[in-house]
């Protein structure tokens, strides 16, 4: 009796139905978990290569300002880290440990390991994988703006009586809404490797013809902080010598006089009266190699009378490096020196107005390259302002933000 009891249980086959669906049910949920999780996996190496594109990109931008390794480092981990992958699951190689740009110094490889569990993946047995990402970035040749102008509206490149802009190798913008934003008239010309103007142009001569109705441009040196002025150094006198002057605060009223030769050594002066004048006759200069910055406070009259002479060079190090003139003033600047003048750099006057008058003079053509960023501009009499942009022959650094570089994803 009680074998056949258990001769009728171990047969009964009723509940194998149960447990062919218990296994099968375990098989689904662990083959629905590991799908899950597949995609989970994807979105998070999606992730993490948008963090490496970001931090590569970063930390070239930063080696492209001149900022040290571990400024380039700190860089690509501080925006590694924004994008959700922290400082200890980066890499960074400067120059790239791999690839063909094993040998570009000024190229930045960011590599993001992150081990990834998974969610329901376990129960095959996998715990998690390794998510890894890698980027390169390095700079780039691009096209220069050489010559842009702020104002809103208006006419704000203005070229009168037969006075002429040529931009060689690098471009023009006005940021003037006007029908008149560039005027040309009187035998004037602008000649630039491309001429951009939010509106309109008024009169012939400018080549090629410029792309009117374009995007107005951000101030790209609106970053530029004035500098801390301290006491006066420097107080207001003449300049009647052959003599060197330094870096510091000049106050008052500084006038270069006809005969004077006047040597400015590297670093930032500081000008805060109402005038700096050089007469005709005077010359301003930076030895080679011994770059300066000129800052103008709100409020100063700065006027290089026809036939003075400027030989300047920006610095390649330092606060303000490929700064030449940094002015805040909202007074007329003009420039009236004799065509062997040298503007090497760039010339920031956001708030004024560039007057060039020189008289049958060539400004600026003698510099390997010079930019001038300013609120606008007022060319006449003859006049020709020259802006090259032969970067590689000049040991003044180029301002990024004026496109002579970019930065590009290469891997």
């Amino acid at each position: 009796m009680k074998w056949e009891f258990g001769k009728r249980f171990v047969q009964d086959t009723s509940g194998a139905a149960f447990v062919y669906v218990a296994v099968a049910m375990f098989g689904m949920v662990g083959f629905t978990g590991l799908a899950i999780d597949v995609g989970h996996w994807y979105t998070t190496q999606r992730s993490a290569q948008v963090a490496t594109d970001a931090a590569a990109v970063a930390g070239a931008f930063e080696a492209m300002w001149g900022g040290e390794t571990t400024d380039v480092v700190a860089a690509a981990e501080d925006q590694a880290a924004a994008n959700g992958f922290p400082a200890a699951l980066v890499t960074v190689n400067i120059p790239p440990s791999s690839g063909p740009n094993t040998g570009d110094t000024k190229a930045v490889e960011v590599i993001i390991q992150s081990p990834t569990a998974g969610l329901f993946s376990s129960i095959m047995g996998v715990s998690e994988i390794d998510i890894a990402s890698r980027s390169v970035a390095s700079l780039v040749s691009g096209s220069p703006a050489c010559m842009v102008a702020l104002r809103p509206n208006g006419t704000a490149i203005d070229l009168n009586s037969n006075s002429h802009v040529t931009a060689n190798g690098c471009s023009v913008h006005s940021n003037s809404n006007s029908g008149d934003a560039i005027n040309t008239n009187g035998g004037s010309s602008m000649t630039a490797e491309e001429i951009s103007v939010v509106g309109g142009t008024v009169g012939s001569g400018i080549s090629p013809a410029a792309d009117t109705g374009a995007d107005v441009r951000p101030d790209p040196l609106s970053y530029l902080q004035p500098p801390a002025i301290g006491s006066c150094t420097n107080p207001g006198r003449d300049y009647e010598l052959t003599e060197p002057i330094g870096p510091g605060v000049y106050c008052g009223d500084h006038v270069f006089k006809n005969g004077a030769v006047v040597t400015f050594t590297g670093g930032t002066y500081i000008f805060t009266g109402s005038k700096f004048e050089v007469d005709s006759g005077a010359t301003i200069k930076t030895n080679p190699g011994d770059g300066v910055t000129l800052y103008f406070a709100s409020g100063l009259l700065f006027t290089l009378n026809s036939g003075s002479t400027a030989n300047l060079e920006a610095p390649a190090i330092g606060d303000y490096p490929g700064i030449l003139i940094y002015s805040e003033s909202s007074e007329v600047h003009m420039i009236n020196s004799q065509s062997s003048s040298i503007f090497e750099g760039t010339v920031y006057i956001p708030n004024g107005k560039v007057l060039i008058n020189s008289g049958s003079s060539s400004l600026s053509g003698n510099a390997s390259f010079s930019a001038f960023v300013a609120y606008e501009f007022e060319i006449n009499s003859d006049s020709t302002l020259v802006l090259n942009s032969d970067y590689t022959t000049s040991s003044v650094p180029s301002v990024p933000t004026l496109g002579a570089q970019k930065v590009a994803i290469f891997e």
